[in-house]
């Protein structure tokens, strides 16, 4: 089972395409916040079975992914979830794929500065034990990462953005007026 959630369903894709080369049987669930968010629909189409969901329902079935998996998870075959998309959607994977002792594993393309691990900008636990994404990942098991912690982590930056956002914003608005 493949999960991709907005642009993780990129992600996902080669990950379907090498199981279905394999001739592993996949499934792939993908959503957006709407039909024009649906990614990679057609390619995964060609690796497998492709469940759409969209929030607002207006392509597929509307909802979550999640809600999705877990009709899937409880009609049973599943072997491993592969789930990449926002935290809030990886940890949802993880912690309904749990009771069902299915593998998952999660894609933390958190912000990675050096790619080195030295900068600590990646950092996640993982069963305990600190990791840099970076360098140790960025695919982990989902049911050993603290995503509590990340998710602390991830908004540590969020005012800084949402304040470089609004300078940018102003920014670039004053220098197209000028240019009209």
């Amino acid at each position: 089972m493949c999960v991709g959630g907005g642009v993780g369903t990129a992600v996902v894709y080669p990950i379907a395409q090498a199981l279905a080369r394999r001739g592993v049987k996949v499934t792939s669930v993908i959503g957006g916040r709407s039909k024009e968010w649906v990614i990679c629909e057609d390619e995964l189409r060609a690796c497998g079975d492709v469940v759409v969901c969209t929030d607002d329902g207006s392509y597929g079935r509307p909802g979550f992914v999640t809600e999705a998996l877990k009709e899937l998870c409880e009609a049973g075959g599943i072997d491993q979830v592969f789930a990449v998309g926002p935290v809030p959607m990886m940890r949802a994977c993880s912690e309904l794929t749990r009771p069902f002792a299915i593998k998952t594993t999660v894609s933390l393309n958190s912000i990675m500065i050096d790619g080195t691990g030295m900068c600590g900008g990646c950092r996640v636990s993982i069963a305990g034990k600190t990791e840099y994404a970076c360098c140790d990942g960025p695919e982990f098991d989902g049911h050993q990462v603290d995503f509590r912690q990340l998710a602390d982590r991830l908004n540590t930056y969020r005012e800084f953005e949402q304040v470089a956002l609004e300078r940018w914003t102003t920014s670039h608005s004053a220098a197209s007026a000028e240019a009209h």
